[in-house]
């Protein structure tokens, strides 16, 4: 057990060091957009006048006057960003640099300690089939090193992933609109796509969300290494696969591709926005260049 406790605070402190070279790599700026460029309260409605932004607009009130009336928001000064995190048995699949579970902790921190720089307070939620366990939001580095930690050693005991409870949870953790970024693999073939689909549906109403998809290399292509015997973490079924055939190979990796792809699209009907890693693959440009987008296409 003390054992375990040593190594979980060891690759704490790691992955807070790599975390803060992370944010230093890639203009804070973003992050500061990204979290409290959204923050916004209604403050009032009133009528437009020439210069205001159409995108402003309010429909209804325009449409019961008869004339164009805008929405004036405030920047709030308080802005909460919640972790929802993927623990389930297949975030701890990796074949290469690590497994998906280490490098969405690394994610994960890298988000916290910007919303730290901010003053801005954090939460966490960890799922698997369910809500597997809650940290309230909370502000300080001690607080952010405490969500690392709880990522790194907590064992989870769903067998599956359903995305539905954790985003459900949502409502008793802030009463506010939030940052809320779902990390996971998402892969979750136990869960009705109409029911996940109405979740996703009813965060991004309320809050502004992010899925940040992380997978490994092996799950979206095969190697050629002859016959090989892959297990569903989540499932425990067993495939055999004759790598060695360039037909299998082509056929895996474009049912990968086509996933991936249903995946994106179910997401961006949610309007929530998609981010995708790898373990095998640097992540911290893939992580600053979409944050710049982000930025650029909300000014």
């Amino acid at each position: 057990m003390a054992a375990d406790l040593d190594r979980t605070l060891r690759d704490a402190r790691q992955i807070e060091l790599r975390a803060l070279r992370a944010l230093d790599s890639t203009r804070s700026g973003h992050f500061r957009s990204v979290f409290l460029g959204h923050g916004m309260e209604l403050e009032q409605v009133r009528e437009y006048v020439p210069g205001d932004d159409v995108r402003h607009i309010d429909w209804n009130a325009t449409a019961r006057s008869g004339r164009p009336f805008v929405k004036v928001h405030v920047e709030e000064r308080d802005l909460t960003v919640l972790l929802v995190l993927d623990v389930s048995p297949s975030s701890a699949f990796g074949t290469v640099g690590s497994t998906k579970r280490e490098r969405m902790a690394e994610l994960a921190a890298v988000l916290a300690f910007a919303a730290l720089r901010g003053d801005d307070r954090v939460g966490l939620v960890l799922f698997s089939d369910h809500v597997e366990a809650v940290v309230p939001p909370g502000r300080g580095r001690a607080h952010v090193l405490s969500l690392v930690r709880r990522i790194l050693a907590h064992e989870p005991t769903g067998r599956s992933t359903r995305i539905a409870p954790a985003l459900e949870h949502l409502r008793a953790l802030t009463p506010r609109k939030a940052a809320v970024f779902l990390v996971s693999d998402l892969f979750t073939p136990d869960e009705d796509p109409a029911v996940q689909e109405r979740a996703l549906r009813v965060a991004a109403l309320k809050h502004e969300v992010v899925a940040v998809r992380c997978t490994d290399a092996l799950e979206e292509a095969l190697p050629d290494v002859g016959w090989l015997v892959v297990e569903d973490a989540e499932t425990g079924e067993l495939v055999e696969l004759d790598t060695s055939s360039t037909a299998v190979r082509e056929r895996y990796a474009a049912e990968a591709d086509a996933h991936h792809a249903e995946i994106v699209s179910r997401l961006r009907r949610c309007d929530v926005d998609v981010l995708h890693v790898r373990t095998d693959r640097p992540w911290v440009p893939a992580l600053g260049a979409f944050l710049s987008h982000r930025v650029r296409r909300n000014r």
